[in-house]
């Protein structure tokens, strides 16, 4: 599943989800929505430590995800 999530933004795995799977239960779904958030968050990081062109720490990364993105 790594090897597939790094090739598609989060957004195109969650809706890949809903068309193969069409969500038969409730807790399939929370899964399917708690996965494709964490990609969602791991492409962010990426993409912060592309854009500086340094290389943070995971704390780092982590605290500029939550600065910018979590809500509260």
């Amino acid at each position: 599943m790594d090897n597939i999530m790094s090739k598609i933004t989060a957004v195109e795995y969650l809706l890949e989800q809903i068309r193969n799977n069409k969500f038969i239960g409730a807790s399939e779904q929370i899964e399917v929505i708690y996965a494709a958030k964490q990609m969602e968050k791991q492409q962010i990081i990426d993409a912060f430590h592309k854009q500086t062109q340094k290389f943070y720490c995971d704390e780092e990364s982590e605290e500029y995800y939550n600065e910018t993105f979590k809500t509260k």
